[in-house]
């Protein structure tokens, strides 16, 4: 047969979900069978005698919990737990605990009992490497390097104890379990370039899985697409959880999307009862359970789909990770390459069969607070899909206001660009614009917020991403290189995800296949072909699914065109 070979551009590679046909399913722990109330799940149940919880009363019996053997007394980890980074600007942040804690210091010693109900600010000391945990009105109760905020038996007519931290992904999310706190440098392995204040949510497997599924699958997915999605977060969980460093996964789909306890999910507590403990293994170890949610899976599909070869291409350094995996599966079939859309004849140097474009940002990057892509998390204002060069706060604070107001308009299509480039001048006089939030919060002085409609920022931080990556120049210099690259018969495929870019694919198409562009309804569409076209047919704009948009709800702007090599 053969082998094709593609180029994939893409701006996340993210595998589809896999397991050896040989895999089988194993049990580590059962659930109780003594009709008592832990013999149903539920998220919410914290038993204990003397005032601490047990571990053993906590679903599983203590014979039995998590005898994942061999494999858990070779690798000598408690796989009850999972310690969960969660996503904060490492510079503050407010909780507040709902039932019965203690804040302990790093060798498990009681500091003080917390009052229930009742705000603790933490905040990153730079100057002394340490953080502090101060009273809303502003007390110095404790400072330290590391601490955590202990979890006691609920107090007598208490159901249930968790802890809300405020602005963790935009949201005031509420957790189980323990809270972890950490001052940790850049340096300190972490794979991130923040220093300060980290927060880790340590929980119990179960409940952790209670927080993943409604954000990867949904909750209104059908119930044994449910089940099996429990079976392959807990693969995930269980593959990443490690003695050295002080978390194991992200709440970002850089790991698997976690939000604490939701809010309005009752299917999946269920799923994750009905296949409690299950995990799939593969000559004596958990598989690598692999799994796409909204980032796409396209270079998996193309892999799976044919006998060919893919090569992909990212600016971003922060896929290196999902790269070598692929490479672990595919071998030679698969390659990447780091680098921009308009680099893709150097990169590639070969003729292809096809190209695939997957433009824009991707969930991951959304994910990411730190980034500083979403206005609905407050982080630095980056943007910066390379890591490297010009950030939009830069932008923001040192553009002119009218070129900023023309930025504005031209790659946002804010009608009201003036109005905010104005607003954004007379700010910045007083104090540079440093996040996500700050800009957002200036935009919504011009424009309002309505409670069904477009958030008013859209546009702006989307105008700013934009320029940040020259995002239009590489789609345009990318359809260039794609064509000369393609083999005769071959195809260029884009996926694009606003207007402006959506634009620049229906013109080059239409152009290098003869085609004038129809400016005009009222004016005739000239389809002459010429004799120096490139493009021998081109596709409409193809919409997403309705289903697919109740599934995967970023999809819903998505636009997908494609056209053949002469």
């Amino acid at each position: 047969m053969k082998r094709y070979i593609c180029a994939f551009l893409i701006c996340l590679l993210v595998l589809s979900a896999w397991a050896s046909p040989a895999a089988t399913f194993a049990e580590w722990g059962t659930q109780a069978e003594d009709g008592g109330d832990d013999a149903v799940y539920d998220p919410f149940a914290h038993l204990g005698e003397d005032g601490v919880r047990p571990e053993e009363a906590h679903r599983y019996s203590e014979d039995t919990a998590y005898a994942i053997s061999p494999f858990s007394l070779q690798s000598g980890l408690d796989y009850r737990y999972v310690r969960v980074m969660l996503t904060t600007d490492h510079s503050a942040a407010a909780v507040n605990f709902h039932g019965s804690y203690a804040l302990c210091d790093a060798a498990d010693n009681p500091i003080f009992r917390i009052a229930p109900e009742t705000d603790y600010f933490l905040s990153a000391n730079a100057a002394e490497g340490m953080l502090e945990v101060r009273s809303a009105g502003g007390e110095l109760l404790y400072s330290a390097a590391a601490f955590y905020f202990k979890e006691y038996a609920p107090a007598e007519g208490e159901d249930r104890n968790y802890f809300k931290v405020y602005d963790v992904n935009g949201t005031d999310n509420c957790y189980l379990g323990e809270l972890n706190c950490w001052y940790a440098e850049a340096e300190d392995g972490l794979e991130t370039a923040a220093t300060g204040l980290f927060l880790v949510n340590r929980v119990y497997i179960e409940d952790y899985l209670v927080g993943v599924l409604p954000f990867e699958i949904g909750d209104d997915a059908p119930a044994e697409a449910l089940k099996a999605q429990a079976v392959v977060a807990r693969n995930y969980a269980v593959r990443s959880i490690r003695s050295t460093n002080i978390f194991d996964v992200y709440d970002t789909s850089r790991s698997q999307v976690y939000r604490g306890i939701p809010s309005n999910a009752p299917n999946t507590p269920q799923a994750v009862q009905a296949t409690a403990g299950q995990v799939l293994f593969y000559n004596g170890s958990p598989i690598k359970a692999y799994f796409s949610a909204s980032n796409g899976g396209y270079t998996e599909a193309i892999l799976k789909a044919a006998d060919c070869k893919v090569i992909a291409i990212d600016r971003d350094p922060t896929v290196l990770p999902r790269t070598e995996e692929l490479k672990a599966l595919y071998g030679s079939r698969f390659e990447f390459r780091r680098g921009q859309f308009s680099d893709i004849k150097a990169l590639i140097n070969q003729p292809v069969n096809g190209v695939v474009f997957d433009i824009g940002v991707s969930s991951m990057q959304l994910d990411q607070a730190e980034r500083g892509f979403s206005f609905s998390k407050d982080a630095p204002l980056d943007m910066r899909m390379s890591c490297d060069g010009v950030t939009a706060a830069e932008i923001v604070n040192e553009t002119p206001e009218k070129e900023l107001a023309d930025l504005i308009y031209k790659y946002g299509e804010e009608r009201k660009s003036r109005q905010i480039a104005a607003k954004i001048a007379a700010y910045r006089k007083n104090k540079e614009i440093s996040t996500t939030k700050e800009l957002a919060e200036i935009i919504y002085t011009v424009i309002h917020k309505t409670p069904n409609g477009i958030d008013p920022a859209t546009r702006t931080f989307q105008a700013l991403r934009i320029a940040v990556n020259n995002e239009l120049g590489e789609l345009e210099n990318g359809l260039r290189g794609a064509v000369d690259l393609a083999v005769s018969g071959g195809r260029i495929v884009v996926v694009s995800f606003h207007s402006l870019e959506d634009r620049i694919v229906k013109t080059f198409f239409k152009e290098n296949t003869g085609k004038n562009v129809h400016v005009s309804r009222y004016l005739p569409d000239n389809n002459i072909q010429q004799d120096n076209s490139i493009l021998a047919s081109c596709s409409k704009a193809v919409a997403p699914s309705q289903n697919e948009t109740e599934v995967n709800s970023r999809s819903r702007s998505a636009k997908l065109r494609y056209a053949v090599k002469r």
